[in-house]
């Protein structure tokens, strides 16, 4: 379900409040999952992702995360699933690399359409 007003698709939260009462009206299939719908530790990984450090290279983009800190941070944040938590964390960082790399090459088309 995409919000009208932007290209951001509505949060589970906002759906059930627009269908207070009316939740078998819902198609459950078009909601977002909302992070407690997560195991706890890919919930703690979609909030670790932020502590890491970001690689970012001018003309390329963003290249991922700085990972020196992780064992750190999987000790501090108690993480219980190692393999659950680093597999969230990838998948997080592979999808932000190639959003940048689409972000990047849509930009430089733009770019060139506007020299031509």
């Amino acid at each position: 379900m995409k919000n009208h007003s932007s290209k951001q698709p509505m949060s589970k939260e906002l759906i059930l409040r627009m269908h207070k009462g009316r939740e078998d009206q819902i198609d459950w299939e078009k909601v977002p999952p909302d992070v407690n719908d997560f195991p706890y530790d890919v919930q703690k990984a979609i909030l670790c992702y932020n502590k890491l450090g970001d690689n970012v290279v001018p003309d390329v983009g963003y290249m991922g995360k700085h990972w020196g800190l992780i064992d750190t941070l999987i000790e501090v944040e108690k993480i219980y699933n190692k393999e659950i938590f680093l597999e969230a964390l990838l998948r997080l960082d592979q999808f932000f690399i190639e959003k940048s790399r689409k972000d990047m090459e849509e930009a430089r088309k733009r770019a060139k359409r506007g020299k031509s």
